[in-house]
Protein backbone atom coordinates (compact mmCIF):
# COMPACT_ATOMS: atom_id res chain seq x y z
CA UNK A 1 0.00 0.00 0.00
CA UNK A 2 2.63 2.32 1.02
CA UNK A 3 4.50 1.63 -2.15
CA UNK A 4 1.09 2.12 -4.31
CA UNK A 5 0.69 5.53 -2.35
CA UNK A 6 4.72 6.58 -2.85
CA UNK A 7 4.50 5.62 -6.53
CA UNK A 8 1.21 8.18 -7.28
CA UNK A 9 2.55 10.61 -5.65
CA UNK A 10 6.08 10.61 -7.62
CA UNK A 11 3.79 11.60 -10.79
CA UNK A 12 3.09 14.59 -9.10
CA UNK A 13 6.56 15.35 -9.15
CA UNK A 14 7.52 17.38 -12.69
CA UNK A 15 9.97 16.00 -14.99
CA UNK A 16 12.98 18.48 -15.47
CA UNK A 17 15.57 18.31 -18.06
CA UNK A 18 18.75 17.55 -16.37
CA UNK A 19 20.75 20.27 -18.61
CA UNK A 20 20.23 23.19 -16.28
CA UNK A 21 22.26 24.81 -18.39
CA UNK A 22 19.38 25.39 -21.12
CA UNK A 23 17.54 26.16 -18.28
CA UNK A 24 19.95 29.13 -17.42
CA UNK A 25 20.18 30.02 -20.53
CA UNK A 26 16.36 30.58 -21.33
CA UNK A 27 15.85 32.48 -17.93
CA UNK A 28 18.41 34.70 -18.76
CA UNK A 29 17.23 35.35 -22.02
CA UNK A 30 13.99 35.87 -20.93
CA UNK A 31 15.05 38.23 -18.69
CA UNK A 32 16.92 40.33 -20.88
CA UNK A 33 13.95 40.69 -23.25
CA UNK A 34 11.82 41.74 -20.16
CA UNK A 35 14.08 44.16 -18.77
CA UNK A 36 14.82 46.16 -21.86
CA UNK A 37 10.98 46.02 -23.16
CA UNK A 38 9.53 49.73 -22.47
CA UNK A 39 6.77 48.49 -20.18
CA UNK A 40 5.75 44.72 -18.01
CA UNK A 41 2.79 42.65 -20.14
CA UNK A 42 1.18 40.00 -18.95
CA UNK A 43 1.93 37.77 -20.99
CA UNK A 44 5.46 38.04 -20.14
CA UNK A 45 5.59 35.53 -17.68
CA UNK A 46 2.68 33.67 -19.79
CA UNK A 47 5.77 33.51 -22.35
CA UNK A 48 8.39 31.56 -19.51
CA UNK A 49 5.78 29.51 -18.53
CA UNK A 50 5.32 28.46 -22.10
CA UNK A 51 9.03 28.19 -23.28
CA UNK A 52 9.75 26.19 -19.96
CA UNK A 53 7.08 23.46 -20.93
CA UNK A 54 8.14 23.36 -24.54
CA UNK A 55 11.54 22.80 -23.62
CA UNK A 56 10.27 20.16 -21.32
CA UNK A 57 8.10 18.67 -23.82
CA UNK A 58 10.72 18.42 -26.84
CA UNK A 59 13.54 16.69 -24.73
CA UNK A 60 10.68 13.81 -23.74
CA UNK A 61 9.93 14.09 -27.62
CA UNK A 62 13.83 13.03 -28.40
CA UNK A 63 13.84 10.60 -25.85
CA UNK A 64 10.95 8.79 -26.81
CA UNK A 65 11.54 8.99 -30.63
CA UNK A 66 15.45 7.75 -29.77
CA UNK A 67 15.20 5.05 -27.22
CA UNK A 68 14.86 1.53 -27.07
CA UNK A 69 12.90 0.70 -24.16
CA UNK A 70 9.43 1.84 -23.32
CA UNK A 71 9.38 5.41 -21.59
CA UNK A 72 8.18 5.56 -17.42
CA UNK A 73 4.47 5.99 -16.74
CA UNK A 74 5.81 9.72 -14.86
CA UNK A 75 7.28 10.85 -18.22
CA UNK A 76 4.72 9.34 -20.40
CA UNK A 77 2.50 11.42 -17.61
CA UNK A 78 4.61 14.64 -17.93
CA UNK A 79 5.15 14.32 -21.90
CA UNK A 80 1.03 14.42 -21.93
CA UNK A 81 0.76 17.64 -19.56
CA UNK A 82 3.83 19.50 -21.31
CA UNK A 83 1.74 19.01 -24.49
CA UNK A 84 -1.33 20.27 -23.42
CA UNK A 85 -0.04 22.77 -21.84
CA UNK A 86 2.23 24.42 -24.67
CA UNK A 87 -0.48 23.35 -27.41
CA UNK A 88 -2.84 25.60 -25.12
CA UNK A 89 -0.37 28.59 -24.18
CA UNK A 90 0.77 28.80 -28.06
CA UNK A 91 -3.25 29.07 -28.93
CA UNK A 92 -3.64 32.06 -26.45
CA UNK A 93 -0.74 33.65 -27.10
CA UNK A 94 -0.99 33.50 -31.07
CA UNK A 95 -4.37 35.46 -30.51
CA UNK A 96 -2.99 38.26 -28.34
CA UNK A 97 1.01 38.22 -29.47
CA UNK A 98 0.97 39.88 -32.40
CA UNK A 99 4.83 38.89 -33.04
CA UNK A 100 4.20 35.13 -32.63
CA UNK A 101 3.57 34.02 -36.20
CA UNK A 102 6.59 35.49 -37.07
CA UNK A 103 9.06 33.51 -34.76
CA UNK A 104 6.80 30.63 -34.31
CA UNK A 105 7.84 29.47 -38.29
CA UNK A 106 11.50 30.15 -37.64
CA UNK A 107 11.65 28.26 -34.30
CA UNK A 108 9.59 25.15 -35.95
CA UNK A 109 11.95 24.81 -38.79
CA UNK A 110 15.11 25.30 -36.10
CA UNK A 111 13.23 22.39 -33.94
CA UNK A 112 12.78 19.86 -37.38
CA UNK A 113 16.33 20.60 -37.78
CA UNK A 114 17.32 19.67 -34.19
CA UNK A 115 14.87 16.86 -33.93
CA UNK A 116 16.26 15.31 -37.66
CA UNK A 117 19.96 15.79 -35.77
CA UNK A 118 18.54 13.86 -32.98
CA UNK A 119 17.27 11.16 -34.57
CA UNK A 120 20.58 10.83 -36.51
CA UNK A 121 22.40 10.48 -32.84
CA UNK A 122 23.95 13.99 -33.79
CA UNK A 123 21.92 16.23 -30.59
CA UNK A 124 25.09 16.73 -29.28
CA UNK A 125 27.06 17.83 -32.41
CA UNK A 126 27.99 21.78 -32.88
CA UNK A 127 25.50 22.84 -35.21
CA UNK A 128 22.45 20.82 -32.62
CA UNK A 129 23.45 22.53 -30.01
CA UNK A 130 24.35 26.46 -31.38
CA UNK A 131 20.73 25.57 -32.99
CA UNK A 132 19.51 24.82 -29.29
CA UNK A 133 21.09 28.40 -27.80
CA UNK A 134 19.81 29.93 -30.94
CA UNK A 135 16.25 28.87 -30.25
CA UNK A 136 16.41 29.91 -26.67
CA UNK A 137 17.32 33.44 -28.23
CA UNK A 138 14.75 33.89 -30.32
CA UNK A 139 12.26 32.49 -28.64
CA UNK A 140 12.86 34.78 -25.60
CA UNK A 141 12.32 37.63 -27.33
CA UNK A 142 8.09 37.26 -27.90
CA UNK A 143 8.68 38.58 -24.22
CA UNK A 144 10.31 42.00 -25.68
CA UNK A 145 7.83 44.67 -26.30
CA UNK A 146 4.68 41.60 -26.11
CA UNK A 147 2.22 44.87 -26.88
CA UNK A 148 3.91 46.70 -29.54
CA UNK A 149 4.54 43.79 -32.06
CA UNK A 150 7.75 42.87 -33.78
CA UNK A 151 10.47 45.60 -34.43
CA UNK A 152 12.51 43.67 -37.18
CA UNK A 153 16.00 45.39 -37.12
CA UNK A 154 15.94 45.13 -33.26
CA UNK A 155 14.91 41.77 -33.18
CA UNK A 156 17.26 40.85 -35.31
CA UNK A 157 20.01 42.67 -33.84
CA UNK A 158 19.24 41.15 -30.36
CA UNK A 159 18.86 37.68 -31.49
CA UNK A 160 21.98 38.06 -33.23
CA UNK A 161 23.86 39.20 -30.00
CA UNK A 162 22.49 36.44 -27.91
CA UNK A 163 23.22 33.76 -30.46
CA UNK A 164 26.46 34.53 -30.90
CA UNK A 165 26.94 35.01 -27.12
CA UNK A 166 25.60 32.00 -25.67
CA UNK A 167 26.54 30.02 -28.35
CA UNK A 168 30.30 29.90 -26.60
CA UNK A 169 29.09 28.06 -23.65
CA UNK A 170 29.36 24.78 -26.20
CA UNK A 171 32.78 25.30 -26.52
CA UNK A 172 33.83 25.64 -22.98
CA UNK A 173 31.60 22.21 -22.21
CA UNK A 174 32.87 20.32 -24.63
CA UNK A 175 36.67 21.82 -23.74
CA UNK A 176 36.25 20.39 -20.02
CA UNK A 177 34.61 17.15 -21.42
CA UNK A 178 37.58 17.03 -23.91
CA UNK A 179 35.65 16.38 -26.82
CA UNK A 180 37.50 19.67 -28.00
CA UNK A 181 40.99 21.39 -27.88
CA UNK A 182 40.86 23.89 -24.92
CA UNK A 183 41.61 27.02 -27.77
CA UNK A 184 38.83 26.22 -29.65
CA UNK A 185 36.57 28.97 -27.63
CA UNK A 186 38.92 31.44 -28.17
CA UNK A 187 39.20 30.99 -31.68
CA UNK A 188 35.05 31.02 -31.69
CA UNK A 189 35.10 34.35 -29.76
CA UNK A 190 37.55 35.79 -32.23
CA UNK A 191 35.50 34.58 -35.22
CA UNK A 192 32.87 36.31 -33.20
CA UNK A 193 34.40 39.55 -32.71
CA UNK A 194 35.36 40.13 -35.96
CA UNK A 195 31.51 39.42 -37.09
CA UNK A 196 30.85 42.17 -34.16
CA UNK A 197 32.72 44.80 -35.69
CA UNK A 198 32.10 43.97 -39.10
CA UNK A 199 28.45 44.55 -38.63
CA UNK A 200 28.19 47.01 -35.77
CA UNK A 201 31.32 49.08 -35.69
CA UNK A 202 33.67 49.38 -32.98
CA UNK A 203 32.43 51.38 -29.91
CA UNK A 204 32.32 50.91 -26.34
CA UNK A 205 29.64 47.90 -26.36
CA UNK A 206 31.16 45.79 -28.97
CA UNK A 207 34.65 46.58 -26.88
CA UNK A 208 33.52 45.56 -23.58
CA UNK A 209 31.25 41.80 -25.16
CA UNK A 210 34.65 41.54 -26.84
CA UNK A 211 36.45 41.73 -23.38
CA UNK A 212 33.83 39.25 -21.75
CA UNK A 213 34.30 36.78 -24.77
CA UNK A 214 37.81 36.45 -24.37
CA UNK A 215 37.87 36.20 -20.31
CA UNK A 216 35.01 33.60 -20.79
CA UNK A 217 37.73 31.45 -23.05
CA UNK A 218 41.06 32.26 -20.99
CA UNK A 219 39.58 30.64 -18.26
CA UNK A 220 39.83 27.46 -19.41
CA UNK A 221 43.01 28.03 -21.66
CA UNK A 222 45.13 29.45 -18.92
CA UNK A 223 43.50 28.07 -15.92
CA UNK A 224 43.05 24.55 -17.36
CA UNK A 225 43.62 22.77 -14.23
CA UNK A 226 41.31 24.90 -11.60
CA UNK A 227 38.24 24.89 -14.05
CA UNK A 228 38.36 21.52 -14.56
CA UNK A 229 38.66 20.61 -11.49
CA UNK A 230 35.60 22.91 -10.12
CA UNK A 231 32.15 20.80 -9.53
CA UNK A 232 29.47 21.31 -11.91
CA UNK A 233 27.39 23.71 -9.66
CA UNK A 234 30.28 25.86 -9.26
CA UNK A 235 30.82 25.84 -13.02
CA UNK A 236 26.97 26.94 -13.38
CA UNK A 237 27.50 29.75 -10.96
CA UNK A 238 30.17 30.72 -12.42
CA UNK A 239 28.36 30.73 -15.92
CA UNK A 240 25.61 32.76 -14.40
CA UNK A 241 27.91 35.20 -13.30
CA UNK A 242 28.88 35.93 -16.99
CA UNK A 243 25.84 36.05 -18.20
CA UNK A 244 24.52 38.49 -15.72
CA UNK A 245 27.65 40.57 -16.90
CA UNK A 246 26.27 40.26 -20.63
CA UNK A 247 22.46 41.13 -19.26
CA UNK A 248 24.04 44.86 -17.20
CA UNK A 249 25.98 45.14 -20.92
CA UNK A 250 23.23 44.75 -22.66
CA UNK A 251 20.83 46.99 -19.94
CA UNK A 252 23.57 50.18 -19.69
CA UNK A 253 24.01 50.11 -24.02
CA UNK A 254 20.37 49.36 -24.52
CA UNK A 255 20.04 52.81 -26.16
CA UNK A 256 23.13 52.58 -28.56
CA UNK A 257 22.38 48.39 -29.18
CA UNK A 258 18.42 49.02 -30.12
CA UNK A 259 19.89 51.56 -32.45
CA UNK A 260 22.07 49.42 -34.34
CA UNK A 261 21.55 49.47 -38.42
CA UNK A 262 23.14 46.91 -40.20
CA UNK A 263 22.08 44.88 -43.53
CA UNK A 264 19.13 43.61 -42.30
CA UNK A 265 17.63 47.24 -42.61
CA UNK A 266 17.84 47.23 -46.06
CA UNK A 267 15.04 44.44 -46.33
CA UNK A 268 12.85 46.23 -43.77
CA UNK A 269 12.49 49.74 -44.67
Amino acid sequence: MNNLVLKKSSYLVPYWSKQHGAYITLIVSWLIAVLLSQDFSWMQPVILIFLLSSLNLTELLIESMIRKSPMTGRKKVWMLIYSLTSVSLAGLLAYYLKSLIYVLPVLSVFAIVFIFLAIRKQQKSILAEWITFAMFAIASLLAFNPEQGIVATKFLVLGLLMSAYFGQSIFLVKSRLKRLPNYMALIYSFAVIIILFSLFGIDAFTLMLSFLLIAKSLQILIWNDWYNKLKIKFVGMLEMGYHLLFLILLLVFSGSVLEYKIFFDACFT
